[in-house]
């Protein structure tokens, strides 16, 4: 029978949040309304995005602001609006999100993209390891409780193939990561036959679920 070996969940500790990062300062006319000299004003865009571990991943939006270099003064966006509306709209239309702080979503994409990638060529590779099992191979399968175990090839004879079965079991595939690490000593001394057609439904139905061969 089966011992259910014991399971580890490791919480991962994401860092995330919203940096801002400094776009353009544009000179631009005008009077300040604080002290009134000319031609003293500046508008400076910042760009707002989110970051996961602080890669960018997508931008949240832009900031503006205009500060006067003589008496310091500083407005927000809504006062721009309201007061150097034109110079406002300029810069506006002209800037363009910038691409890095799309980084993450980027990197994001490329990981499913190989995963995707490399599961269809694990599947290829299954299919044809399957149909001509060698000795040391080891299928991770899931019983017929839910749970997941190891069978080990010993003898290949034919169209029959002599496993021997692990002693446990995990509650989780990731569980049997442990297992292997445990070599020889938690498998079955007894092996019992299995025809390779078996295998191959066994494979196709999900039962077996990977193929380790070294």
């Amino acid at each position: 029978m089966s011992t259910d070996i014991e399971n580890f969940n490791f919480e991962t500790m994401i860092i995330y949040g919203s940096k801002t990062t400094h776009l353009r300062t544009q000179d631009i006319s005008g009077q300040c309304r604080s002290c009134g000299t000319s031609n003293s004003l500046q508008l400076i865009a910042f760009q707002k995005y989110a970051h996961v571990f602080w890669i960018p991943f997508f931008p949240i939006g832009k900031l503006y602001m205009t500060q006067c270099n003589h008496c310091k003064q500083v407005l927000n966006e809504n006062e721009i609006r309201n007061t150097y509306n034109a110079a406002y709209t300029d810069i506006k239309q002209q800037l363009k999100t910038p691409a890095w702080v799309f980084t993450g979503l980027g990197l994001t994409a490329l990981i499913i993209i190989s995963a995707v990638i490399s599961g269809q060529e694990k599947s290829k590779e299954n299919k044809a390891w399957i149909k001509s099992p060698i000795k040391g191979d080891v299928y991770k399968f899931k019983t017929t409780d839910g749970k997941y175990s190891l069978l080990k090839v010993e003898e290949t004879n034919g169209d029959t193939i002599y496993v021997l079965p692990n002693n446990y079991a995990a509650t989780k595939i990731s569980g049997l990561t442990k297992l292997l690490g445990q070599g020889d000593s938690t498998y079955s001394e007894e092996s019992y036959p299995i025809l390779k057609s078996r295998l191959s439904t066994m494979l196709e139905e999900g039962t077996i679920q990977d193929i380790i061969r070294k």
